[in-house]
């Protein structure tokens, strides 16, 4: 199972896309390459984002896990299906009509910059 996220991290691999796979941490630049992920389960600590929500400072709680990941260079893409994830607006991940979707399965998921999509 490999494992993603959105790297708030302060250094050269700030605002990149963190990618766990067998041990070994990647980085991608979400500027440069659109992802695809494949068979994707949306994943959040709901403890540690509810304080988040409720004031403490951000820190990593959300991620996905999915089976294959597919990049490929930049392009514009029409996210039509809008996933998000902001643990000050909200304590679990969202769709495009701000429901709760933790735990959501998606048989593919795309990244436009640092948007998702499915």
């Amino acid at each position: 199972m490999i494992k993603i996220r959105f790297n708030l991290m302060r250094g050269k691999n700030f605002k990149k896309w963190a990618i766990y796979e067998d041990g070994e941490k990647t980085y991608i630049d979400p500027e440069k390459y659109n992802l695809t992920l494949i068979n994707c389960t949306l994943k959040n600590n709901f403890e540690k984002a509810k304080k988040i929500f409720e004031g403490q400072n951000k820190d990593i709680c959300a991620w996905i896990e999915c089976e294959k990941i597919i990049k490929s260079k930049k392009k514009t893409i029409d996210l039509k299906n809008r996933i998000r994830y902001n643990p000050k607006i909200n304590p679990f991940w969202t769709n495009c009509k701000e429901q709760n979707i933790d735990g959501f399965f998606f048989e593919k998921i795309v990244t436009f910059g640092k948007q998702l999509g499915s």
